[in-house]
């Protein structure tokens, strides 16, 4: 029997699939981060070989036939990062006497948006600590838009939601700005009561500003005006990645798949993403994706191995 292998490789967990010709699944593990920028490619390879063969141990599978492995891998939407970490990967593998035939280093998003649409075309919109936007048209044509990182965009991320909050909090606690519900909810839930109690939380403490995500989300359900506005703006942020791949599809109607931790939990920031959408592009049909991220990988392995 020949396996094939198919990963999603985060920045908080990894998911390794091991199905057959068919795609029916043998095993499904987990295992630790991946991201090849934040963990680095020799630790993230060190963790996905580990995986692997925990995975075979598990399954008591012995000498296995391996016909693809494939990664989608947080930190490759960048051709030389993905080919360093395919030969970092590759001869780690080999160290391990992990045999296989082909190896495929892809973005955690291409896998993604190959498991939403089963290989086929539409769009996928990611939204967690990061913001990207992924689609393909009917020829196959992969169309990038977004995904600068936090020094330069994820527009409408729980990064840029987080730090906007923060910023306006900044502003509350020493009154530049008068306060609002978001002060209360700020300053209990973070058990902050002076600018050097915030000071210290982000610098000192290396607080991770997706975390005022929430905060900001819900100060806005409970009708803080200036978070409304945050999250209407990072909506329309959104919005607009996802109306710069349906122009380059140049299609009448597109099909999208929404991901990750900010627009897939039910929170007032996707409600207000779902009513925009439908009111102002009721051409862009939200749907459930067909498959995992993991079960994508697989998908572009099968289509891009030699025949």
């Amino acid at each position: 029997m020949k396996y094939h292998i198919g990963i999603d490789a985060g920045a908080s967990k990894s998911k390794l699939v091991m199905t057959n010709d068919s795609l029916k699944k043998i095993i499904e593990t987990k295992g630790g981060a991946a991201n090849i920028l934040k963990q680095g490619k020799e630790k993230s390879a060190e963790t996905i070989c580990n995986l692997i063969l925990k995975s075979l141990k598990i399954a008591k599978i012995t000498n296995p036939e391996i016909e693809c492995i494939t990664v989608g891998a947080a930190g490759a939407g960048r051709k030389s990062d993905a080919n360093e970490f395919q030969n970092i990967l590759s001869e780690k593998l080999e160290e391990k006497n992990i045999n296989f035939s082909n190896l495929f280093i892809i973005s955690d998003a291409e896998a993604a948006l190959e498991g939403a649409f089963n290989g086929g075309p539409g769009c996928i919109l990611i939204s967690g600590t990061g913001s990207i936007a992924y689609g393909k048209d009917p020829n196959g044509i992969i169309i990038r838009v977004g995904g600068f990182g936090r020094n330069i965009g994820d527009e409408g991320s729980g990064f840029s939601i987080g730090s906007k909050g923060i910023n306006e909090f900044s502003k509350q606690i020493d009154g530049r700005h008068p306060k609002t519900i978001l002060f209360d909810i700020f300053s209990l839930k973070l058990k902050i009561s002076s600018s050097e109690d915030l000071i210290n939380l982000v610098y000192s403490s290396n607080y991770d500003l997706s975390s005022a995500a929430p905060l900001v989300i819900e100060s806005a359900e409970k009708k803080d005006r200036l978070c409304l506005q945050i999250l209407n703006d990072e909506v329309d942020e959104l919005l607009s990645h996802i109306r710069t791949v349906k122009s380059r599809i140049a299609a009448p109607s597109m099909k999208l798949c929404l991901s990750g931790s900010i627009l897939n939990t039910n929170n007032y920031f996707s409600k207000i993403f779902r009513q925009k959408i439908k009111l102002l592009n009721p051409e862009i049909v939200i749907i459930e994706p067909a498959f995992p991220p993991e079960i994508g990988a697989i998908v572009y392995g099968l289509k891009s191995k030699p025949l």
